[in-house]
């Protein structure tokens, strides 16, 4: 049995076959939201520390280890191994092929780029970053588009706010009167400037091709084989397709796609909304958790989440969110972080 597995920073394809049919398949829509949470967990560790009255230094005791990776990526990277270690013990699957793919990000930006090139950033030539802008903009507002008279106060703004990840990069910095800076601040025009092109999907990609590799001890392929091989075949390109082309998939029956959704095992949630309690963070994990599937009257529903202290439990009939208590709930199965939809 063959497993191809195409990799990506949003979804995942996968697809399971053997010389006559397609054993399982599916796509992963992974959860992009574990900046967030980092943001937030910061938020309360800082409340916690400034109830302290004195807190030791911990300033040489804070060393990066080896082979580290943003919380971010690490995830996205633990869920494809751990998806492929989970289909090996579920299917006897003997050979695994994952797509990978690696990217010069500085030709993405600059197809002209050559040789030296590479080492000289943007700002290469320029006395400060005010001085690229005006080169490249040719001295206009980006605002207004008009014309920054010499002598006149010039702003230099971040296009993508730093609260909302936007970075100091030249790419990501506008050139703006004083006027226009300070009436896009007033009426929050901040959509009117356009954001820079992202390369967030590439980056992860050329990161995890190697490790990806040597964590599963796989075979390798590149997007542009599988599109070569799924347009001779006609098919349509989606993640699933693309699993089944890389798996050596070429007429074999194919099955029904599972829909898969990570989610978030333990969450962190301020309850202030309780009368009579104080106000704290809530540590009890319930033991049924949103996206789980539970049966009442022996029919199988997915779980939308709890309420009143774990009491009551909502349900999803027919797209409709219902509340339930929990004791009629006649049993339930914990998905984990997968959750699988056929």
């Amino acid at each position: 049995m063959s497993l191809g597995v195409d990799s990506g920073y949003n979804h995942i394809g996968f697809s399971a076959i053997t010389k006559t049919k397609e054993i399982t398949s599916g796509e992963i829509s992974l959860d992009d939201k574990t900046s967030k949470r980092l943001t937030e967990r910061r938020m309360y560790r800082r409340n916690r520390r400034n109830r302290l009255r004195y807190r030791k230094p911990r300033f040489n005791n804070r060393k990066t280890p080896e082979g580290w990776l943003p919380p971010s990526v690490q995830r996205k990277l633990d869920t494809h191994i751990n998806m492929v270690n989970k289909l090996k013990e579920l299917t006897p699957v003997k050979k695994v092929t994952v797509e990978i793919g690696e990217f010069d990000i500085q030709k993405l930006m600059n197809p002209d780029i050559y040789g030296k090139e590479y080492q000289q950033g943007d700002l290469y030539g320029y006395n400060n970053l005010k001085a690229f802008l005006f080169s490249r903009e040719h001295g206009r507002c980006q605002f207004c588009g008009k014309n920054i008279v010499k002598g006149e106060k010039a702003h230099t703004h971040h296009i993508k706010p730093r609260s909302e990840t936007g970075t100091d990069s030249p790419s990501n910095m506008a050139l703006l009167h004083e006027d226009c800076h300070d009436e896009l601040h007033k009426r929050g025009l901040y959509r009117k400037l356009k954001a820079p092109k992202e390369y967030k999907a590439e980056i992860f990609m050329s990161i995890i091709a190697a490790r990806l590799k040597k964590a599963l001890n796989c075979g390798v392929t590149y997007g542009y084989e599988t599109a070569t091989k799924r347009n001779l075949l006609g098919i349509e390109k989606s993640h699933v397709n693309d699993a089944f082309i890389i798996a050596g998939g070429i007429n074999q029956e194919r099955c029904l796609p599972y829909k898969v959704e990570q989610k978030r095992i333990n969450n962190r949630t301020l309850q202030t909304n309780r009368k009579g309690f104080v106000p704290s963070i809530r540590t009890q994990r319930y033991v049924i958790q949103n996206r789980d599937f539970i049966w009442i009257s022996d029919k199988k529903y997915l779980c939308g989440g709890v309420a009143n202290r774990g009491i009551m439990i909502y349900y999803f009939d027919d797209t409709k969110k219902k509340l339930i208590y929990y004791k009629k709930v006649n049993k339930f199965y914990s998905t984990g972080s997968l959750t699988w939809i056929n």
